[in-house]
């Protein structure tokens, strides 16, 4: 159904993303980022510049949220299911990027660190208390479409997966 998301949905997650920490959806389109209550509810808009990577990720009692679009990136937290944006946390380098972000856990200190692509160029962000910090990452010589984290190798530590615009992983 087109409504009441519209036609233009590019990604959706579903989490604890309703009022008060009940089920909802967060969807990122070329209108922005909204968070909707499931099944029924009013949206509330979240961001109106174009969003074309989501990734959520909860750990610890705090979900984490990274959206990025061609306005650079957001990174958000929910608190009982209200999502809010904060924008003061992320070095410069990383707010700028526009290509694919994630949330992972590079550190092992929990799931709160990012990377985001710029180009061919990853970027990694380390969280502490009050800010995520700018680590340079690799030119990997080819413009990344798409950026997963996982443990590979079984060392609490995410590997970081991307995949290039010529579908070389």
């Amino acid at each position: 159904s087109p409504a009441p998301v519209g036609p233009s949905a590019r990604q959706v997650r579903m989490g604890a993303f309703g009022g008060g920490g009940a089920a909802g959806l967060l969807v990122a389109s070329e209108a922005g980022l909204l968070s909707l209550p499931w099944p029924v509810g009013v949206a509330e808009t979240l961001a109106t510049d174009p969003i074309a990577s989501l990734d959520v990720r909860a750990e610890a009692g705090l979900t984490r949220v990274v959206a990025s679009g061609s306005t650079g990136t957001r990174w958000l937290r929910t608190v009982g299911g209200a999502v809010r944006d904060e924008p003061d946390r992320l070095a410069r380098e990383l707010a700028t990027a526009t290509g694919p972000a994630i949330v992972a856990d590079r550190d092992g200190a929990g799931g709160s660190d990012l990377v985001v692509a710029e180009g061919s160029v990853l970027r990694f962000g380390v969280a502490d208390g009050s800010s995520v910090c700018f680590e340079a990452g690799p030119d990997l010589g080819v413009a990344i479409a798409r950026a997963l984290a996982a443990d590979l190798d079984g060392d609490c530590l995410d590997d970081v997966v991307v995949r290039g615009v010529d579908r070389g992983w």
